[in-house]
């Protein structure tokens, strides 16, 4: 089982166990804190809630695999039960995250504790040792007093003790001071003559300023007359400047009136040449209408020969449907006898005489098919005769256009001829008047020298500065300054004169307090002790209160780095990012350090955290049960997304080939044209199925209302019809069971194109003649049947099937490269019953059938392949898988085969994992749609030149396309979105890809755009892209359109998400039901987005029309 199983269900697989088992451990651990603790009980309660941990996610596994099989009793149980456990499991993970919580706001108050602790510590010891600093101060300041006092009883003691001195002592100690106050008087009249000398320095500097001042004045004015000399200069040469320009203005008058008097001449002249161009116009003018006259004419032929080939064609179809219901009531006579069944004892064979109406019906039969074929060839015919018909009108045409052209073109020249060529005089004139203006420009150029010259004179003058000389002031000045420092010297020698005569009289003192006990030495030492200590007192003082800040200081540094350490602590543990949230809660502002310290504060956080606890709890055990049994239905599918009778709401969105009515393919053909035809003949195929699959995106479903058909399709015959599956009951869309929880079948990434269809009423109404391939039809004989009656065959009618559309491998695309597979898968409920009606609808019991059955051992799959045919079938388990490519001519079974077990096996990458297509699957539908563009141009055969042509468009053509649509009661609702690989989807969209087009044209690829390739990707870039089919939609009008009447009026909504990403909504409101308003829709949007067409049409152009 594990071996189909891809690596996303692997994910699914360990991302369901991973959180299972958080989950189961957060819950056994709360548990168990919640009711053993550390106690003896703690083992015991562990063992039981991991028993129903594992009990739950098996409970949930069986739930999923047997609910259809268990009785009620013991799901209804089983539902309760791991409800129930889930519900215990919660409250586990509430608890075990509850305690983590508590611990860590208990960590956080602790060290908060110690915060408060390092500060009041802090805050003591700043207290105690201010204290202590105040003690030493005070005694410090006692000391100070006491040494003030000291000095004070010295200098009293002094006073006393030395009133009477030596007389010859106090002599010479008076000579000596005499002598020092004479040299003090010598050093003031120093001074004297030193200031003297001052006051002579600034007479001569004053004097100095005065002689330069004057100087100055005297060069001011012979510069100001300088100026006003070079300023009259300059105001002369302007005058000659005004004077050149006036001549050059009265030159230009005479040029003027030379002019004007020629432009006179020239008017006559003129007025004669257009008269006579006038009436040669005329002339021309009435030819090209004669000619458009004609083409009017042809137009009228063109118009006339295709109504009557219609006219032809309906007639035949009218032949064909008589034929066709003559055949289906043939038929329906046929099945009730087959469905009576194999004859018995008193019973008629029922087969027997089916066979036997059935040999008696063949003549008829036979004529009726060769009825059909005449009809149909009839048709050709009628089609072919009218396609010569409008070539050879076309080639009148485009003759006719050639000469509207040519004449065109001689209105043209006689438009550009008209002109007069200047005369000769004129002309010399002219030359004259420019010599004598050149000559004057040139004067006024030197003029301007002139008067530049002038100006730059001014600037040195007024720049210039007077020179003025002071070399004997200089002189005069030095000499004072020698004086100056002659009378500094002979003041140091009288003030070292003074200080050795006042050491001589320190001496003599000194002496004289030698002879007694008390001298004036010993109080002289006291005192300067005692000074000294009063300073020694002021250092202590300012040391200790130094010591004490420094102290403080570290004191505060270490307490705070305490602090910030406890604090990170805090940030690490606490739940920091909750904080934020509950601030916005509690306030913020200047008062946000109280609020984040308050009760409040505190309280805001725990409930926040407590409200977080509990979207976890709600989210964890639930995600792990839901993705367990996501788990079981990967297992059960092999990699798909549901188990048996299961269905989940994914809606797989679509895209295929339409083909339209009749009448709108006969207008299509037409259009092709030119270089298109030969395109159309090796690549036809491709653009066709791409452009149709993009005509479909903008039609989707519009089933009808219950009670308004009688069947499906319309009006049958066939007895068995009354046990045709009917939705008369409910509307188109279904219910919640059928739409809210389709089944997805895997289908394969290479598809560039899928189309979903809701239920088999869907695929009847819309997959048959608009999007199967008729190939498919044809081949599969009992492809109908399937709509009719899946039950029958074992498929499962209320869910989706898909019909797709992609490229052959490149492992076997040999001789397949320009062919497409196509492929239509429908889920199975009962592989048995399959395999019973294949044994007798192929007839694969018969000695020769047509199909070959092959079922290896060990194969999950089986394949049936046609031996004359083009087609093959494949089923397993799940789903039934028919399977053919578009090529007529080419019979490969083995080509076949290979794409079938490739698709079977499911080796390749699914639709599903991308996440636009699974997001659109979420949604209901009707029937839904998807394009991928990119994929498409990916994967088309081409040369170098057309993928180095493709690369430079990338850009444009890679997005894919989904539509969903929805039928109402008498509307139907479309909604399309555009997703873009590349930012492209802006208002440079449109230019951007002209611009790109413009470059290739002129380069080395414009070769390409001639080509299959290159067609292809103007289509897609440049009229199937989002803006513009927004645009037509938007501009379609249903007035002017033909053949739609049934249309009443339509709503369209569009918008651009982003720059990658667009929708629109696109809504009709219809007077049919069922069938013929769904094709009437497809018909109309395939006229309206015919990207052969013109890009954008007028509002006024008719969808429907040519």
């Amino acid at each position: 089982m594990l071996r189909g199983m891809n690596i996303f269900a692997l994910l699914v697989g360990v991302a369901a166990l991973f959180i299972a088992a958080c989950a189961a451990y957060f819950s056994v651990r709360g548990i168990a804190l919640l009711f053993g603790a550390e106690t003896e009980y703690m083992w015991p309660v562990i063992v039981m809630a991991s028993s129903l941990e594992f009990g739950k996610l098996v409970a949930a596994s069986f739930l999923y695999r047997h609910w259809g099989t268990c009785p009620r009793a013991l799901r209804n149980y089983l539902c309760v039960a791991v409800v129930v456990l889930i519900g215990i499991t919660s409250i586990g993970i509430y608890g075990y995250l509850s305690q983590a919580f508590e611990e860590t706001v208990l960590m956080v108050e602790e060290l908060e504790e110690e915060i408060e602790v390092i500060d009041r510590d802090l805050q003591d010891d700043i207290k105690s040792r201010k204290d202590d600093l105040e003690k030493e101060i005070v005694l410090l300041e006692d000391k100070k007093k006491q040494a003030e006092q000291d000095i004070l009883g010295y200098r009293e003691s002094s006073r006393r003790n030395f009133s009477v001195k030596d007389q010859t002592t106090d002599e010479e100690v008076v000579r000596l001071e005499t002598l020092m106050e004479s040299r003090k008087e010598a050093i003031e009249q120093a001074e004297a003559s030193k200031e003297k000398l001052g006051e002579e320095t600034a007479r001569l500097i004053e004097s100095d300023v005065t002689g330069r001042k004057a100087a100055e004045e005297e060069n001011a004015k012979r510069v100001a007359a300088e100026k006003a000399r070079l300023e009259q200069t300059i105001l002369d040469r302007r005058q000659d400047i005004k004077q050149a320009e006036a001549r050059i203005a009265a030159l230009g008058e005479e040029t003027d009136r030379l002019l004007a008097a020629d432009a006179l001449r020239r008017k006559a002249a003129e007025s004669e040449n257009a008269q006579r161009m006038l009436e040669e116009k005329g002339r021309i003018e009435k030819f090209i209408a004669q000619r458009r006259l004609d083409i009017m004419e042809v137009e009228a032929l063109k118009v006339s020969a295709k109504s009557e080939t219609e006219e032809v064609v309906l007639a035949e179809e009218d032949r064909i449907k008589q034929a066709n219901e003559r055949l289906a009531a043939l038929e329906a006579v046929v099945k009730v006898y087959r469905d009576k069944g194999p004859g018995g004892f008193l019973k008629n064979d029922g087969i027997k005489k089916a066979n036997e109406l059935l040999k008696a019906q063949a003549p008829e039969r036979e004529a009726l098919r060769l009825e059909v074929s005449k009809a149909n060839e009839n048709i050709r015919n009628a089609r072919v005769t009218l396609e010569t018909r409008r070539s050879s009108l076309d080639e009148r045409i485009r003759e006719i256009d050639a000469d509207i052209a040519a004449a065109n073109q001689k209105i043209t020249d006689l438009t550009s001829s008209s002109g007069l060529a200047e005369t000769d005089n004129v002309k010399v004139i002219l030359g004259n008047l420019q010599t004598a203006r050149t000559g004057l420009e040139k004067r006024i150029q030197g003029i301007e020298t002139e008067i530049t010259e002038a100006s730059r004179k001014i600037t040195e003058l007024t720049s210039t500065s007077p020179v003025y000389d002071s070399g004997g002031m200089k002189a005069a000045l030095e000499n004072l300054q020698a004086a100056r420092t002659s009378i500094d010297e002979r003041i140091q020698g009288l003030l070292k004169d003074n200080d050795e005569t006042s050491r001589e009289i320190s001496e003599l003192k000194k002496q004289a307090s030698d002879k007694g006990l008390h001298s004036s030495e010993d109080i002289q030492t006291a005192i300067s002790n005692a000074q000294e200590n009063i300073k020694l007192s002021g250092q202590e003082i300012i040391q200790v209160r130094q010591e004490y800040t420094d102290e403080i200081s570290k004191k505060r540094q270490v307490a705070s780095q305490e602090t910030n350490q406890r604090r990170r602590k805090i940030r690490e543990i606490d739940v920091g990012s909750l904080q934020f949230v509950a601030r916005a809660f509690t306030g913020s502002g200047p008062d946000a350090e109280q609020v984040s310290s308050s009760s409040t504060w505190r309280g805001s956080v725990d409930s926040l955290v407590k409200w977080f606890i509990l979207v976890l709890v709600m989210v964890f055990d639930p995600l792990a049960v839901t993705l367990v049994i996501a788990f079981n239905a990967a297992l059960l599918r092999g990699g798909g997304w549901f188990g048996k009778g299961e269905k989940l709401d994914l809606a797989p969105a679509a895209a295929t080939k339409a083909i339209p009515r009749e009448s709108t393919s006969n207008v299509t053909s037409q259009s092709f044209g030119g270089k298109l035809k030969d395109a159309w003949a090796n690549y036809g195929h491709y653009s066709w199925y791409a452009l149709a699959v993009l005509a479909i995106v903008l039609v989707v479903k519009s089933l009808p209302e219950g009670g308004d058909e009688q069947t499906a399709v319309g009006k049958s015959t066939d007895p068995s019809d009354e046990k045709a599956p009917s939705n008369s009951d409910k509307e188109v869309g279904g219910t919640a069971e059928n739409s809210a929880v389709p089944r997805l079948i895997h289908v394969p990434k290479s598809a560039f194109a899928v189309c979903s269809f809701n239920d088999s009423r869907s695929l009847l109404e819309i997959g048959f003649g608009k999007v199967i391939f008729d190939g498919l039809q044809e081949r599969v004989p009992f492809l109908k049947d399937v709509c009719w009656k899946p039950e029958t065959l074992g498929v499962d009618g209320s869910a989706r099937s898909h019909y797709f559309l992609k490229f052959p491998s490149l492992d076997w695309h040999k001789g397949h490269e320009k062919d497409f597979v196509c492929a239509m898968v429908f889920p199975l409920v009962d592989e048995g019953r399959l395999r019973e009606e294949l044994l007798y609808r192929l007839n694969l019991k018969g000695a020769d059938p047509d199909w070959r059955m092959i079922e290896r051992e060990n194969s999950p799959y089986v394949t049936l392949r046609h031996k004359r045919e083009h087609v093959a079938i494949g089923f397993d388990a799940n789903r039934l898988l028919l399977l053919t490519s578009m090529s007529n001519e080419l019979l490969d079974p083995s080509f076949l085969e290979n794409e079938l077990r490739e698709i079977l096996s499911q080796t390749g990458p699914s639709w599903s994992s991308d996440e636009h297509f699974a997001e659109a699957q979420k949604k209901p539908f009707d029937v839904a749609l998807w394009f991928d563009s990119n994929g498409f141009f990916e994967q088309l055969p081409k040369e170098s030149d057309d993928e180095q042509f493709y690369l430079e468009f990338r850009k444009y053509l890679g997005f894919k396309f989904s539509l969903a649509g929805n039928a109402k009661s008498g509307q139907v609702d479309l909604d399309g979105n555009y997703f873009y690989d590349s930012k492209v989807l802006n208002d440079k969209f449109g230019t951007g890809v002209v611009s790109a087009l413009g470059e290739l044209r002129e380069g080395k690829l414009s070769s390409v755009l001639g080509g299959h390739q290159g067609q292809l990707v103007e289509i897609f870039a440049q009229k199937l892209d989002f803006k513009t089919v927004c645009r037509k939609l938007e501009r379609l009008d249903l007035e002017k359109t033909t053949g739609y009447g049934s249309l009443m009026n339509k709503t369209f909504q569009h918008e651009i998400l982003d720059e990658s990403t667009g929708r629109f909504s696109f809504s009709l409101r219809t007077e049919d039901a069922g069938g013929d308003a769904m094709r009437s829709c497809i018909d109309l949007l395939i006229d309206a987005l015919d990207p052969l067409g013109e890009t954008l049409p007028p509002p006024q152009a008719s969808a429907g029309g040519e």
